[in-house]
């Protein structure tokens, strides 16, 4: 069986919208971790479906995450951020959310 669980900060939240008798909430959430002296950050595709999506966040927010699904790459070509003539291979890494708690920004009311 398959299980991942990621924390991260909220990036992009799209608005909900309906497709066939379904509900589904799309948005991004980045993960930051330090390799070596450096930190380094992998962006998650992640989409909310069913009631589910009805749930109130925004960009920011961090949120954990939860799936049984296969986490899945999107395999694109980016442009080098030194060359914008070079393109170069990057992955969209997808993600299905089975459950998500969320944690405001400070500030923000719960």
């Amino acid at each position: 069986m398959f299980n991942a669980v990621i924390t991260g900060k909220v990036g992009k939240v799209d608005p909900v919208k309906t497709i066939g008798d379904n509900k589904v909430k799309n948005f991004t959430v980045a993960h930051n971790f330090k390799r070596g002296d450096s930190w380094q950050t992998i962006w998650y595709e992640a989409a909310l479906w069913g009631a589910r999506a009805e749930l109130k966040f925004a960009a920011g927010d961090t949120v954990t995450i939860s799936t049984t699904e296969a986490i899945t790459a999107q395999v694109y070509e980016g442009k080098d951020p030194q060359d914008a003539n070079n393109m170069i291979p990057k992955a969209a890494l997808r993600v299905i959310v089975d459950q998500i708690h969320i944690t405001p920004k400070a500030g923000q009311g719960e």
